[in-house]
């Protein structure tokens, strides 16, 4: 049963400052899991079971030592937007949070997961069809889970794709910092995500809505289908990737890496992912129907033996390794200025299809 966002917010809080500090409960330990968006992610065990978790360090603070009241806004905004996400077998688990307003801390304690998408490159680039196929519903999952919640998450990218178990079967959806509640009807301002995965009217802060997500996970998906990003110029840096992206002057090839013989995948799969990846939003398809269409029978076929001999190491580690230090550097980003030179009525804006 959920219960609405200010009963769990409360509920939360009331435990928090029953329970005392978080150093009262949990013992950090030295071990990185990564970042969030604007967190340090580590390893810590509770001292009242014993079991590992993920906790999600947020520094309050600002330069001159003052507590930063936008970073505690933000901080609670996480907070109200797990919540609301609640408990999903395809989303990372919020079990409680600690403000510690005297050394300027909010902690997120999180169940721990696996590596990323990203991390995992060589695995996913080349497992067999029957294990991609189950990869792609859970992501499918997750995000109509998120949208069914009334939630735009805003930052959907191979780095926020954990693997929940150790057999890396299953995967769950991470980071909220940048996500945001809304309704089907609002057009929202600003530029949030990570550039390589933005839709190209989010790019453009032209307004978006719950299909820059659709977008955001369908360009995760070409990169782990074919190695290589949707649009990628010959000089790799923010603007020109950013004007790629916005004025669709480099289409997407949907054709495999030549650093290696990839697995190939499904030829419905690839359908889909065109569909998702259509710059007119109003033609992409819901993250519902997202779901729908790989729940379908045979909406994946299993690779051969044959096929998979192809995929050399060498090859898939190359181009593993390439994604990891070209494509896993790009950074989180958010602007909500509503005026970014971008946004404005330039040529640029106009490519963007409405």
């Amino acid at each position: 049963m959920f219960f609405s966002m200010k009963n769990e917010v409360t509920k939360a809080r009331s435990y928090c400052e029953a329970s005392g500090s978080f150093q009262l409960n949990y013992q950090m330990t030295s071990e990185s899991l990564g970042k969030g968006t604007f967190g340090k992610v580590c390893k810590a065990v509770s001292l009242r079971n014993g079991k590992d978790c993920a906790v999600k360090v947020v520094h309050l603070g600002s330069e001159d030592g003052t507590l930063d009241e936008k970073t505690v806004e933000e901080a609670r905004q996480e907070e109200h937007i797990m919540h609301r996400v609640g408990r999903h077998e395809h989303c990372v688990a919020l079990l409680e949070t600690f403000s510690d307003l005297t050394s300027q801390r909010f902690y997120f304690v999180m169940e721990r997961c696996g590596a990323s998408l990203m991390d995992s490159a060589d695995y996913v680039l080349t497992c067999e069809d029957d294990i991609f196929g189950g990869l792609v519903r859970d992501m499918a999952k997750a995000l109509a889970h998120v949208h069914k919640k009334g939630i735009i998450h805003r930052d959907i990218k191979p780095d926020n794709l954990l693997f929940g178990d150790e057999e890396r079967r299953t995967l769950k959806l991470c980071d909220f910092g940048l996500s945001v509640a809304a309704s089907k009807s609002q057009n929202l301002p600003g530029r949030f995500g990570t550039m390589p995965y933005m839709s190209p009217e989010m790019a453009a802060s032209a307004g978006h809505c719950f299909s820059t997500d659709v977008w955001s996970l369908g360009a995760t998906l070409y990169v782990l289908i074919f190695g290589d990003l949707p649009y990628r110029p010959p000089k790799m840096c923010r603007e020109h990737l950013k004007m790629a992206i916005i004025t669709g002057c480099l289409r997407p090839s949907f054709q495999p890496s030549i650093r290696a013989n990839l697995m190939p995948r499904a030829a419905s799969l690839v359908d889909l992912v065109k569909q998702m990846l259509s710059r007119d939003r109003s033609t992409r398809p819901t993250a519902a129907r997202v779901l729908t269409a790989v729940l379908k029978p045979g909406s994946s076929t299993r690779t051969s033996r044959v096929q998979q001999a192809f995929c050399t190491a060498p090859g898939k580690l190359k181009t593993a390794l390439h994604l990891k230090v070209h494509f896993g550097c790009w950074k989180a980003q958010k602007s909500e200025d509503e005026d970014d030179v971008l946004g404005k009525d330039t040529q640029f804006a106009r490519a963007v299809t409405y």
